[in-house]
């Protein structure tokens, strides 16, 4: 039988990932980090479909003299091939490159909360 999920647990299931993404924006924001992040890779009210490369990160962060970004998942949510890949040439290239779920807000909060360079 399967352990049973404790509160904690069910509730960071639950945060979905337009939900974290505001999260870990205001918290950069109130770090005095400019975030940014590309429109939706989906087809809007008019049907058109902006021309984003698939896998790209979700978020970059930028303030004096610092640059990373973050790809931001849903607690359960799978990396694709492509983000990996993007992760990977990001990182190789000497980028900060990150994969936050809303059980890492520690380590989110701790990032983005670190004093200027």
């Amino acid at each position: 039988m399967a352990a049973r999920l404790t509160a904690a647990q069910r509730m960071l299931r639950e945060v979905t990932e337009a939900d974290w993404q505001n999260i870990v924006i205001n918290i950069g924001r109130l770090n005095g980090w400019s975030v940014y992040w590309p429109p939706p890779n989906r087809p809007g009210r008019n049907g058109a479909v902006w021309a984003i490369t698939a896998g790209w990160p979700d978020l970059a962060f930028v303030r004096e003299g610092e640059f990373f970004m973050a790809e931001l998942k849903r607690e359960l949510g799978h990396v694709t091939e492509e983000q990996d890949e993007w992760i990977r040439l990001l990182r190789s290239a000497g980028v900060e490159c990150y994969v936050w779920r809303p059980s890492d807000e520690k380590q989110v909060r701790e990032r983005l909360g670190r004093k200027r360079l």
